[in-house]
């Protein structure tokens, strides 16, 4: 038997969300009870502060906002952090990883979240930041302050995770309210959080240590990352292929990239050929002089389903000006859970029958007609409607 002294030698983990969008997705992984985080708020408006139930929390500039806000003003917020800049420092003393979760385009995640970054490069903490780029009806304007957010922000972290939020529109049904829209953008990027994460915080068979993890996201540049999940019938191989073309991905292929992590995850009846299958498929798309690290899990929450998930950075420069967002792919039988909040809308052949399962434990057959919503929001839907009569 294997026994450990403590835990004290696991990796620290910090996630700031930094204004608004990235309060967001802290409040997001807070209601997940996302184990082994350390989650902090980041903000100039006192009112966004004080309605979280998150603990930790810093209230930026507070002389120079009066707790006001940024006012949509990048120099604003950089101002507030550079204020705060002692706070924000002891806040992430002993990281040996830190988020930066920054939704682009306002004054205070625009404007604070490079000086955040640059305090943390000081402290040589490996930092990787998770961010979205504003919707297209929000105006060029918007855009332009975003993108220039974000090159000021890269200068910093080792590794950024882009997500544009117009490329999440699929994944969002006509008949959706502005907050379930919102609150699919805030699950998107608590998945981008939560794999990098999972990745150290749950023990494998084949197991990837923070020391792995860093060797690829260390001045990493921008990354490609997708989680593929797949049941049934060649689940390893269906996972693997969903992995590396999602139809988020700017690019649709892994060439180009130098580093690469594959985490391939099942219940124990996932066997030594299924991840040989898995990570097969990944190395084949794979440039041959790529640096691959896998990792296996065993994870019974997952029933049948395996889910790969594929973390490439280092690309070369050619490829290196493209943006490169999170993507979540499904294929077989699907389960409610983790990731099937956001399936993609998409029509499947009359043959298949996507079996979801509830949080009560239900089954039901979901019909074709009804996936054009991700689960969770048609499931609300459904008890409001029985709700009425």
């Amino acid at each position: 038997m294997i026994t450990y002294e403590s835990d004290l030698h696991q990796a620290r983990i910090k996630v700031f969300g930094i204004g608004g969008g990235g309060g967001n997705t802290v409040n997001c992984l807070a209601r997940k009870k996302v184990r082994g985080v350390n989650m902090y708020l980041l903000n100039t408006d006192k009112q966004a502060l004080s309605v979280s139930q998150v603990p930790n929390k810093i209230g930026l500039g507070q002389s120079l906002t009066k707790g006001l806000g940024a006012g949509a003003n990048p120099q604003i917020g950089r101002e507030a952090a550079l204020e705060s800049e002692g706070v924000i420092k002891n806040m992430m003393q002993g990281s040996d990883l830190l988020f930066l979760a920054v939704g682009m385009g306002g004054g205070t995640g625009t404007g604070a979240s490079p000086e955040v970054a640059r305090i943390a490069r000081e402290e040589g903490i490996l930092t990787v930041a998770v961010v979205t780029l504003p919707f297209s009806f929000e105006g060029k304007r918007r855009m332009a302050t975003a993108l220039e957010g974000l090159e000021r922000l890269k200068e910093y972290v080792d590794t950024s995770i882009i997500i544009e939020n117009q490329k999440i529109m699929p994944l969002i049904c006509k008949s959706s309210t502005m907050g379930e829209s919102f609150e699919i953008v805030d699950n998107v990027l608590c998945r981008a959080v939560m794999a990098i994460t999972d990745l150290i915080t749950k023990p494998g068979l084949i197991n990837l240590d923070f020391a792995d993890l860093r060797s690829v996201l260390k001045e990493g540049g921008s990354a490609f990352m997708v989680t593929g999940a797949a049941s049934g019938r060649e689940r390893a191989k269906k996972a693997a292929a969903l992995a590396i073309q999602s139809p988020l991905m700017m690019r649709n292929s892994l060439e180009g990239a130098r580093r690469i992590i594959i985490n391939i995850s099942g219940n124990s009846e996932m066997t030594l050929e299924e991840v040989d299958e898995a990570a097969s498929l990944v190395h084949k798309k794979a440039d041959e002089e790529c640096h691959i690290i896998v990792g296996a899990v065993i994870d019974e929450y997952l029933g049948d389903e395996i889910r790969v998930t594929v973390i490439a950075t280092e690309f070369n420069d050619e490829l290196e000006e493209a943006h490169h967002p999170i993507g979540i792919s499904h294929g077989g039988s699907l389960k409610a859970s983790l990731y099937t909040e956001t399936i993609l809308s998409q029509k499947l052949p009359s043959t298949v029958k996507t079996l979801y399962e509830s949080s009560t434990g239900k089954k039901f057959v979901a019909q074709e007609s009804n996936l054009d919503c991700p689960a969770y929001l048609r499931k609300k839907r459904e008890m409001m409607d029985k709700s009425q009569y």
